[in-house]
């Protein structure tokens, strides 16, 4: 079981209980926005948290997506996750999601920093890339805040809502991590 500490945050396995929070998140229309995922209802998002606490114990496990947790009023506001992509390269996809009444306030940051830790110290991954779609500032800003460089503009490769986008990519080599 995977559990981050940071100075604000705490970063856990989720658990089967924690969908109406989830479905908070996933159902705010300014986060949701940005979700190729997201739940359209309550039943949806449990079933979804169902695969991610199934999957938790896995020997060989792939996803590695923890709720973001306020520490001092243990309120969950989101989610952070590494999913392996490619085990044989090291490498891993960065996804996270925000509760938009905690945005500007540097949570998503601090997390995804913790995550990029955990990634490349216990999970020995070599690289770490994340995409969001260009008008999405914020995303791009935390990414930039934790060291991933711009590699790369890939046009009309996504559907999100219904919706042709084109993706922004960022990533990390563990040897830029260490500097």
């Amino acid at each position: 079981m995977v559990l981050l500490t940071t100075q604000r945050l705490k970063l856990r396995e989720f658990k089967l209980t924690d969908w109406p929070d989830v479905y908070a998140y996933e159902s705010d229309p300014a986060v949701a926005r940005y979700l190729a995922y997201s739940a359209s209802s309550p039943h949806e998002c449990q079933s979804n948290l169902d695969f991610l606490v199934e999957h938790q114990h896995e020997q060989q496990r792939l996803i590695f997506h923890l709720a973001v947790v306020l520490a001092r009023e243990k309120h969950l506001i989101g989610t952070c996750g590494l999913q392996i992509t490619n085990r044989a390269v090291g490498e891993a996809e960065l996804g996270y999601a925000l509760h938009s009444a905690y945005w500007g306030h540097g949570y998503m940051s601090e997390a995804a920093q913790a995550m990029v830790n955990y990634g490349f110290k216990t999970l020995q991954l070599r690289r770490i890339f994340g995409t969001c779609v260009p008008d999405n500032a914020a995303s791009i800003r935390v990414m930039q805040k934790i060291g991933m460089q711009e590699e790369g503009h890939l046009r009309e490769n996504k559907f999100i809502k219904g919706q042709v986008c084109d993706s922004l990519f960022f990533a990390i080599l563990k040897r830029e991590w260490k500097q």
